[in-house]
């Protein structure tokens, strides 16, 4: 059955005819063939001139879909944390003069820090083990030093310092049956009518976090950092709303599945 549904982006409304299509199950091969809803990269309903938005080359656009950290460790992993530059491999203890000042933070969605231990040493004080023992799955953690390094080009030590940022993961994490590369394939198509408009020096990095539930079910979408674009942002938050397949859930060291939250990068690369 067909239906027509009018879309608003940016100003701008044009109506589109669209196939129902049954996307129950996604992989990166078949995310070639589902159609997009909306306007394709190179729909021009009325012949506008080259310059108009339709009609431009789309913006190099980031997609991925990971912990909200690059740098992630288990709960197991991090049993045998004891001191920052486990954190930090360009940093060696023969580099550092002094220790000025250390902390262990947990970080919000907004990146405020909600709970803070601070140190003034190079190993993690019991209060700062405790904190990152004990934080829960998808903890986003930011960890600070500030420090007095031996200088290659001075005569004397000079200011430095490194904030390594971790996400605290599942030892089993949640998995998209398509794989991941299926699941970016699929949004990258799906939204792929929506990002025409962007321009470079406008785009910023967008994110949707979303939690995968012990029954291997999307809940809790919520925008947390705007492309800048208001349009852009709603079809990635309805994209992971919505989306197709199944998820086999996360699992904790015994083999208990449970809740993990991950983040859609989108836009630019960036926090």
């Amino acid at each position: 059955m067909k239906k027509i549904a009018f879309i608003v982006c940016a100003g701008l409304a044009s109506a589109v005819l669209l196939a129902s299509k049954n996307t129950d199950s996604v992989s990166a091969e078949d995310a070639s063939t589902v159609q997009s809803p909306c306007i394709p990269v190179e729909y021009n309903p009325i012949g506008l001139s080259p310059g108009f938005p339709w009609s431009k080359e789309p913006v190099e656009f980031h997609y991925d879909v990971d912990s909200r950290f690059m740098a992630d460790y288990t709960k197991e992993q991090l049993k045998d944390a004891k001191s920052i530059i486990q954190f930090d491999s360009r940093i060696s203890e023969e580099q550092i003069v002094s220790i000025q000042s250390t902390s262990v933070s947990v970080l919000n969605d907004k990146y405020e820090q909600v709970e803070k231990v601070q140190g003034s040493t190079l190993e993690f004080n019991d209060a700062q083990m405790k904190l990152l023992r004990s934080a829960p799955y998808s903890a986003d953690i930011l960890i600070r030093m500030d420090y007095l390094e031996r200088s290659h080009f001075n005569d004397g030590p000079q200011n430095n310092y490194t904030t390594p940022h971790l996400t605290i993961v599942p030892e089993k994490q949640a998995k998209f049956e398509g794989g991941r590369d299926g699941l970016v394939a699929y949004l990258r198509l799906k939204s792929r009518d929506a990002i025409t408009m962007a321009e470079e020096d406008k785009l910023k990095p967008g994110k949707v976090r979303f939690t995968i539930s012990k029954k291997g079910k999307v809940k809790d979408v919520i925008l947390i950092s705007s492309s800048g674009y208001d349009c852009i942002d709603e079809r990635m938050v309805g994209l992971i709303t919505d989306l197709p397949g199944k998820w086999k859930p996360a699992e904790n060291l015994k083999g208990q599945k449970v809740d993990e939250q991950l983040v859609f990068s989108f836009g630019l690369i960036g926090c």
